[in-house]
């Protein structure tokens, strides 16, 4: 047999001398270290990393690894629990318009009968149904519906019609129903709308327009008797516009009515100062408007919030606000990636709508909340998965070992070699 040639002969070790000593000291200890490092893989799992905004949100919509054979349900198992460990209380949220639509129409007809702890007469309610296709805050990517409101204002006031309220004899009779509109166009609009889709308007249900005059027609004369209940005006999406302060009409209706009678605005978007395109109002006038706006108590309320991802800008819900019947508490509710709505902050029943700081500083916490969950899932999945296969599971950390390792025996056997050799550099 020919003899091996002389490169493929092992050599004798060869003990190094200067850097050549130290790079070699150098790279045993990164290899001790990466062995060290492995042992403690099994130890305690490490503090998830904290993640801020949008990079929050991706990491808890990003699904944990996938395992492979008969781990697949013990990792979904584990996925859930670790999910779940230390979430916030879960929260019922409406998940279409009609529950949300139903909701109100419940909590308005409870206000109205129970006359929110008072008389039961002169009540001036609001109520805010914001879903998409009725919130302006998103309406380049929802656009406004003429149809779903009308669709909102139609079940609202057949709900109000069919409610008796009073007492004593009256508690068998049922108000009449004046739906105004901002406009006569738009009361024209609603009719003609309830016509081509063949939807019969409830008998009680009037539809007119905001103007003082039409409200102070419906003032029937007083007899002095019970008998005959005082009206219930539903004010349709009333909203201020530059050189029509709607807020101005409302105040002359609501004092040219019945006071006795019931106020219910459907998503009012109105402001007593000027800041909102109605012109500018003096101290006085502000003040009235103020007051006006004060004297409305929310029956109920329900927005959805949008996060505007970027670059795309397009709207992705984050959550809800939520406020189910007078005198309730506000309710921050945040979607999270398991598809459970969860209280992530509130507010005193007696305030008001919470505004945009303690709505971001809630869900910027629950965005932690969301990150720390969906990495504790990805670790339980991933750690169920490799003992699925029976062995150790493929995550960063076995990646970054196995790579360190293997440069520490690269560059202990090249060291070795170089120096065996004497391609070594002269030190």
């Amino acid at each position: 047999m020919a003899p091996s040639p002389a490169f493929l002969t092992p050599l004798p070790p060869v003990a190094p001398r200067g850097r050549v000593a130290g790079a070699a000291a150098a790279a045993a200890a990164a290899a001790a270290a990466a062995v060290a490092r492995t042992r403690r893989l099994s130890g305690p799992t490490p503090t998830p990393p904290v993640r801020r905004g949008r990079a929050a949100f991706r990491a808890a919509a990003s699904p944990p690894p996938k395992a492979a054979g008969s781990a697949a349900s013990a990792a979904a198992a584990a996925a859930a629990t670790a999910a779940a460990d230390g979430a916030p209380p879960a929260v019922d949220v409406p998940m279409s318009v009609d529950a949300v639509v139903t909701e109100a129409t419940a909590a308005l007809t409870d206000a109205v009968a129970t006359g929110g702890g008072g008389g039961g007469d002169g009540l001036r309610l609001r109520v805010d149904v914001l879903c998409p296709g009725l919130a302006p805050a998103v309406e380049e990517q929802f656009p406004l519906s003429d149809a779903l409101l009308y669709g909102v204002t139609l079940r609202l006031a057949a709900a109000l019609a069919a409610a008796p309220r009073g007492s004593g004899d009256a508690a068998a009779a049922a108000p009449d129903v004046h739906v105004l509109f901002s406009s006569a166009g738009g009361a024209a609009s609603a009719a003609k709308h309830y016509a081509d889709a063949s939807t019969p308007v409830p008998s009680g249900v009037k539809l007119s327009s905001l103007l003082p005059r039409e409200v102070g027609s419906a003032v029937s004369p007083d007899d002095g008797s019970a008998a005959t209940p005082p009206p219930v005006y539903l004010v349709v999406a009333p909203t201020n516009a530059r050189g029509d302060p709607v807020v101005r009409t409302l105040g002359r209706c609501v004092a040219a009515a019945d006071s006795r009678s019931t106020w219910v605005l459907l998503n009012p978007r109105l402001s007593s100062s000027g800041g909102d395109g109605a012109g500018g109002t003096g101290l006085a006038e502000a003040a009235t408007r103020r007051a006006l706006l004060a004297s409305f108590s929310t029956a109920y309320y329900f927005r959805n919030v949008f996060v505007i991802e970027r670059p795309r800008l397009v709207a992705r819900e984050a959550g809800v606000i939520l406020k189910r019947r007078l005198g309730g508490r506000w309710v921050l509710a945040a979607l999270f990636p398991d598809g459970v709505y969860r209280e992530v902050g509130e507010a005193p029943a007696a305030g008001p709508e919470p505004d945009r700081h303690m709505v971001a500083g809630a869900f910027e916490a629950a965005e932690e909340v969301m990150a720390a969950a969906a990495y504790r899932a990805r670790r339980a999945a991933a750690a169920a998965a490799g003992k699925g296969r029976g062995g150790v599971g493929v995550d960063g950390d076995n990646v970054y070992l196995a790579v360190i390792g293997l440069l520490s025996v690269a560059t202990a056997g090249v060291v070795w070699v170089l120096q065996a050799t004497g391609g070594a550099p002269a030190l």
